[in-house]
């Protein structure tokens, strides 16, 4: 039986550190289409169940299928912030905010999503595609 390596620079967190870790990403990103740029961070675990959640109970209706007309653009909400990491928009923004450019949109979503650990098979599962 060969002997397992391990890698002696790795440090072994404990659960102070883990709680202490500062682990959540913002990245400023440019949208030329509003002309400027936009802090997108990525979601906590609680921000994700929450906009997780919101999908569920949407598919719980009579037809059992998923209105995904918001589910990028309450995303978007969820990931935008400003210069204090205060939500920019709220989900009274979100037929505003759909009637924005769906590349700008697509974007943030993008950035979003890649910052929450959220992959496209993931974000389709969910929706039930």
């Amino acid at each position: 039986m060969a002997d397992k390596k391990t890698d002696k620079s790795a440090v072994m967190l404990d659960r102070s550190a883990i709680l202490e870790a500062k682990d959540s990403k913002t990245e400023s990103v440019e949208v030329p289409d509003w002309g400027g740029s936009v802090n997108v961070k990525g979601l906590t675990g609680n921000e994700r169940d929450s906009w997780e959640q919101r999908l569920v109970d949407a598919r719980k209706g009579n037809t059992g299928k998923i209105d995904i007309r918001l589910l990028k653009v309450r995303f978007v909400i969820a990931c935008c912030i400003n210069g204090e990491g205060v939500k920019l928009f709220n989900d009274s923004d979100a037929e505003a905010l759909n009637q924005k450019s769906a590349k700008a949109i697509q974007i943030i979503y993008d950035v979003g999503q890649r910052l929450s650990g959220l992959s496209n098979e993931e974000a389709e599962k969910i929706a039930g595609n």
